[in-house]
């Protein structure tokens, strides 16, 4: 997100007050911030989803209240907080499901598949995993559906399933290209290329590894091109 943008965003959000419908939006904006903010500055991310959970709970906005504490679980993600940022995800999780709000329901089954995978449970990982996929693909997102089909396909690479993890990849490829959407597209490539590298089928790793290359160089994206050179250079 550029600078032009963020100050855009925190002006609207100080424009608004701190009730009423207008405070709901004012809630809206700053978890909108807080998840385009995330990569680059976490801290100051977790800073705004902090001040939407304090004003959801002031407004009693429920859902307010659980988009919060998934961005603030997230956060714990990152500073490998993971059972307080578990806590979090199954709270916000609760109410999702209640509602019946499928994509916020995936969200937070993604986001809890994350901590699994990250303390190697696999299993628990790949359960979470499979629901945001179904969830996705009932609401016919498919940029989310790739997302959790390509975590899928992780997972089974982890576990030394590689045709079940290419399978995957395969079907996050398929949606991307569906899509457009030439990182993912190349990010697939990649994955699948390594998949065949584990295997020992080189050459195809490597048609694969060359076609994410080509990808990454007609978008300008320098990691993806750097990313297909390492894993190529891997199976040379």
């Amino acid at each position: 997100m550029t600078d032009e943008r963020i100050k855009v965003l925190e002006d609207k959000i100080a424009s608004l007050p701190d009730a009423g419908k207008e405070g709901n939006n004012k809630v809206d904006l700053l978890h909108q911030l807080s998840d385009e903010i995330y990569k680059d500055d976490p801290d100051k991310a977790f800073l705004y989803a902090r001040d939407a959970l304090d004003l959801s709970r002031r407004l009693k906005y429920k859902k307010g209240i659980a988009q919060s504490e998934l961005n603030t679980g997230k956060y714990h993600i990152k500073m490998k907080e993971y059972d307080e940022a578990l806590a979090l995800a199954q709270k916000s999780l609760q109410y999702f499901q209640k509602a019946k709000r499928k994509k916020g329901a995936a969200d937070c089954h993604y986001y809890i598949g994350v901590i699994y995978e990250n303390t190697s449970n696999y299993k628990k990982a790949l359960k979470h995993y499979s629901k945001v996929l179904d969830l996705y693909e009932d609401i016919s997102d498919k940029k989310g559906a790739a997302s959790a089909a390509n975590q899928i396909g992780r997972i089974y690479g982890f576990t030394g399933e590689n045709q079940k993890g290419l399978d995957y990849h395969y079907k996050a490829l398929k949606l991307r290209q569906e899509l457009g959407d030439k990182p993912g597209i190349a990010a697939s490539y990649s994955n699948i290329g390594g998949v065949y590298d584990n295997m020992g089928e080189y050459d195809k790793a490597l048609q694969y590894l060359d076609n994410a290359h080509k990808i990454s160089a007609e978008a300008g994206n320098k990691m993806g091109i750097a990313n297909a050179c390492i894993c190529m250079g891997n199976v040379y």
